[in-house]
């Protein structure tokens, strides 16, 4: 994403900066709100457009404590194949 320097943690300018990139809007018109997150050490985020919250422009982010280039986490593996069944 972009030409942002990746950090162990996202902050919320990362964020809106590398999402301004990819949906071509202002990231001044993006809102990102962190997310209370369970015991795990991943951390959530909620991320729409400001001006426009009911558009189909949502996400929530997902960042792993240790992501590994290029692999699936265990739980992505799991929903492909449950749903290959």
């Amino acid at each position: 994403m972009g030409n942002h320097s990746i950090d162990n943690t996202f902050s919320i300018p990362y964020l809106k900066g590398n999402l301004s990139e990819i949906w071509g809007e202002s990231s001044d018109s993006l809102e990102v709100q962190p997310l209370a997150g369970d015991a795990s050490t991943r951390r959530y985020y909620r991320i729409f457009e400001r001006d426009n919250p009911e558009n189909d422009r949502r996400l929530i982010l997902m960042q792993l404590e240790s992501p590994q280039p290029n692999s699936e986490i265990d739980f992505i593996v799991l929903t492909k194949y449950l749903a290959a069944l």
